[in-house]
């Protein structure tokens, strides 16, 4: 999306305006340029690719388990067979080599089961870790129960070492292919091509969603805005030429409920067969996420938004998670944080601790902890030295590389986020979350007027939607949207797919400066 021209369709009688039939209007987004290759050419080399991804995971697979296969059968295993009280007066015996091919074949299948081969779960590292520790219990299980009934007795270090093998590899296999294809979808291959189809409003929403949490997988090729008095003989036919004039792959129906009767199921009907999706999306940009569910009503489906107050389970469940990995998380990184004491003491004077107030739960001031990545009069400069219009203009942060108050070593603890880690001691005494909004300072809390509750009405963390989703690189207002999206579907799943994606954003510096 980034790098788009803009342009207005005209009535060039080649491009067939879209309009023609019922004033129909398109602001269309495209690429720098159009290949001259066949559309058809263009979705048929987008599956292919989707494909290509599939087969390399299910043969990494393969190649994982294999691997912590043969670390399983040490040399102690090598032959040997496994008893069996049922087994044995029939004559059989049952060699680990066999077990293990057996286990290969077993393991990719739970995972096929389990949607770890879904394409369209292939995009979200989240889903496909969930997959599979799902087929890790499934073939524990599995290996249970035939243990159990045929009374084998598998040898416990060949069932460890072969599944915990089998769960890392299979597991680094889909970071490897992933980081493979977020290279290729960087470069324009293998993204998803949508055409946006509605009124203004609710394509503008749709496309402010699409390229702030998934710029590197789709790329909105055009934009058809749509009167409110449009008839679905005058939509069909705009949106099929803009399909095939560009090689989408996705058509999304951006406020479907506010098209005439039968405008999506026709639409469908057209594109079966093209290898063209059509997704439709709810007529409103607030209730989107986790927290919508499915709801049928008589032979109606329609959108229900959960209460996004949590259980007490939840609550309760939100805290010992919280306190208690950041007490292990404290213990872990404490030698690295005694070695950026030091670096932030010789850089440059004053305390190698910043602390500032901050807006915390039910709209408590709390003293927050940061490495001090500044000089030590950095508050003081911003209005003595004239950046206080500039700092307040860009959302409370001056513009990135325009900050003369940032120190050497201040830089790097940026990219790297190492600054963030005593905000650690700030989760251990109940001020702060590991996941939540960010946390902002009174000043700043007076401009988000209705988003005001996201900030106080749950603890802050150190990190939350906004740092997955770019963090530095998202500015006011779309970060305080994507905290009111955060607070709107929070739950213990829901921090936990944020605390994995976290790991990536930092090893990959994506918005850290």
């Amino acid at each position: 999306m980034n790098g788009s021209a803009v342009r207005q369709i005209g009535a060039d009688p080649g491009n067939a305006p879209l309009g023609a039939e019922a004033g129909v209007s398109a602001a269309s987004v495209s690429a720098a340029s159009v290949s001259n290759i066949s559309t058809a050419r263009v979705r048929t080399i987008q599956r292919a690719w989707v494909w290509v991804r599939v087969t390399l995971t299910v043969l990494g697979d393969f190649l994982a388990v294999a691997g912590a296969l043969s670390l399983a059968l040490n040399r102690r295993l090598d032959g040997a067979t496994l008893t069996s009280a049922v087994a044995r007066p029939a004559g059989r015996t049952i060699t680990y080599q066999a077990v293990s091919l057996l286990f290969v074949l077993g393991w990719v299948l739970a995972v096929a089961t389990n949607g770890g081969y879904q394409t369209r779960r292939l995009h979200s590292l989240w889903y496909q870790a969930a997959s599979v520790w799902r087929s890790a219990l499934g073939v524990l299980a599995f290996l249970g129960v035939t243990g159990l009934f045929l009374r084998l007795q598998f040898s416990r270090s060949f069932v460890l070492v072969g599944l915990l093998g089998s769960v890392v590899g299979t597991l680094a296999v889909r970071v490897c292919v992933f980081w493979l294809f977020m290279g290729l979808q960087r470069v324009g291959i293998a993204v998803d091509r949508v055409v946006l189809v509605g009124a203004p409003v609710a394509t503008h929403g749709i496309r402010v969603q699409l390229e702030t949490t998934s710029s590197r997988k789709t790329r909105v090729v055009d934009e058809i805005r749509l009167p409110l008095a449009a008839t679905p003989s005058a939509i069909l036919n705009p949106i099929l030429r803009v399909v095939e004039r560009h090689g989408a792959t996705s058509v999304v129906m951006c406020g479907a409920g506010s098209l005439p009767s039968g405008t999506v199921r026709t639409l469908a009907a057209r594109l079966a067969g093209t290898g063209v999706s059509l997704v439709v999306a709810p007529g409103t940009a607030e209730a989107v996420g986790p927290g919508v569910q499915l709801h049928s009503v008589g032979d109606l489906f329609l959108l229900r938004v959960r209460d996004s107050n949590p259980s007490v389970v939840g609550r309760v469940s939100k805290v010992l998670l919280d306190r208690l990995l950041a007490a292990a998380l404290l213990l872990v990184v404490s030698p690295l944080m005694v070695v950026m004491v030091v670096l932030i003491r010789r850089g440059s004077a004053g305390p190698a601790l910043f602390r500032q107030e901050r807006v915390g739960r039910r709209g408590r001031p709390f003293q927050i902890y940061k490495f001090r990545s500044m000089t030590d009069d950095a508050e003081g400069s911003l209005r003595r030295d004239g950046l206080w219009d500039a700092y307040v203009a860009n959302g409370f942060k001056l513009p990135h590389g325009d900050d003369p108050r940032v120190t050497r070593i201040g830089a790097v603890m940026r990219r790297t986020s190492l600054d963030e880690l005593p905000q650690l001691i700030n989760v251990v005494f109940g001020s702060m979350s590991l996941v939540g909004p960010r946390p902002v300072v009174p000043a700043e809390l007076a401009c988000y007027g209705d988003l005001e509750l996201a900030y106080t009405g749950v603890r802050p963390g150190i990190t939350g939607y906004w740092q997955v989703n770019g963090r530095s690189d998202v500015g006011f207002p779309d970060r305080a949207e994507l905290d009111a999206y955060y607070y709107d579907n929070r739950s213990i799943r829901v921090d936990l797919r944020i605390l994995f994606r976290t790991v990536l954003a930092v090893a990959m510096r994506v918005g850290a400066h």
